[in-house]
């Protein structure tokens, strides 16, 4: 059952530096093409197979490899305890409600750690501000492209909640800021939009239209972000395969110098208890 939300704009509190832990990677973002036209009727698969094509498994070698770059993050959850992979907030991410590292968990994609987000039943079955993990990072100028991926496999559940916020920000509160959000609800994934212009009310597209394909319950997916700020793009593919490539429903103009990437299950309904999985993080901007 797909139900309707109405999603907030992460808040990450001061912009902090990367320091340890990142890849160098770039973003590899596809240009806009300049219409609202969807990759979904492409390369996409059947009901009966679902979401990702990649195979379950561990990789070989460390995730995360290469001198810290200030404009781009990793994080592999490897890296022993405590947990901190200089993640916004405090340096321990067990010490996070609802988040937790385990050293050995079974499939990992890049063995051997994987982060766990749990969200228990509460009296108003809401998944808000419960199990989240966030990462921002900055340039010393205005950027046009931010990348994030991630590797994620979700447990069973019949409502529909965001798993991931990819935000460009500004270089001030008062900038403005564009967030992309992923949402998954048994086997339907789809996306919304938030506009925060510099003057003005809020703009939001709660629920795009449904990908015509989406993650598998209790496998792991590769999931990728790609936004363009100018024009205001972003592309969705999961396991390699685009599942959406649409220009904004509602940014006008943004000038942008970072980004933030949130993770867990962020907000919806989670009415029973709901774990959502998580390894091998990269975000960066250009």
């Amino acid at each position: 059952m797909e139900m309707r939300t109405v999603l907030a704009v992460v808040t990450s509190g001061a912009i902090v530096v990367a320091c340890s832990s990142f890849g160098t990677s770039e973003s590899n973002v596809p240009e806009s093409s300049g219409s609202d036209a969807s990759a979904d009727s492409s390369d996409v698969a059947s009901p009966a197979d679902g979401g990702g094509d990649a195979a379950d498994g561990t990789t070989s070698g460390p995730f995360c490899s290469g001198p810290p770059v200030a404009t781009a993050f990793c994080a592999s959850f490897d890296e022993g305890n405590p947990a901190s992979f200089d993640w916004n907030g405090p340096p321990d991410i067990n010490g996070k409600a609802g988040l937790e590292v385990i050293a050995n968990a079974p499939g990992t994609p890049s063995a051997p750690g994987a982060l766990r987000a749990t969200v228990e039943p509460s009296a108003t079955n809401d998944c808000l501000g419960r199990a989240e993990l966030s990462k921002t990072i900055s340039a010393s100028r205005p950027i046009n492209k931010v990348h994030a991926e991630f590797m994620t496999k979700v447990d069973l559940v019949s409502s529909r909640f965001s798993y991931v916020h990819l935000t460009a920000n500004s270089a001030s509160d008062t900038g403005g800021s564009w967030q992309v959000g992923l949402s998954h609800a048994d086997s339907v994934s789809d996306y919304s939009e938030i506009w925060n212009p510099p003057v003005g009310q809020q703009v939001g597209l709660g629920q795009g239209p449904p990908f015509s394909r989406y993650l598998l319950t209790g496998r792991w997916t590769k999931v990728a972000i790609d936004m363009t700020i100018s024009p205001p793009h972003f592309d969705v593919s999961f396991d390699d395969v685009p599942v959406a490539s649409r220009d904004s429903a509602v940014v006008k103009e943004l000038t942008a110098q970072g980004a933030t990437l949130a993770i867990g299950p962020l907000i919806g309904v989670c009415p029973s208890n709901t774990e959502v999985w998580f390894d091998n993080v990269r975000l960066s901007v250009e």
